[in-house]
């Protein structure tokens, strides 16, 4: 007589279901300290805006997060485009 115990091996347990686990909630990796008492959405805006401040990061520089393509298809911002053009390397 032969007993069976379980299959071990990793196709085995492959096919066993896995537990459901939810999704992680909680502060962001980059400062988890500065959001512990947010609780408010009023409070997520008023520490975002400070955070932001301290950067000093604004919403939109052109010069910087403006992109142009060639026609290669690269893409660059608009002060190497600007270099390149005036050198007459684009195509």
């Amino acid at each position: 007589m032969r007993l069976f115990a379980p299959p071990t091996h990793a196709r085995a347990r492959a096919r066993l279901p896995r537990p459901l686990r939810p999704p992680r909630i909680g502060p962001p990796a980059g400062r988890p300290r500065a959001c512990y008492a947010v609780t408010l959405i009023e409070d997520a805006y008023t520490l975002w805006a400070k955070l932001k401040a301290e950067r000093g990061q604004s919403d939109w520089n052109p010069e910087l997060d403006e992109e142009f393509e060639d026609g290669q298809g690269n893409v660059m911002n608009r002060k190497t485009y600007a270099d390149l053009a005036r050198q007459g390397l684009l195509d």
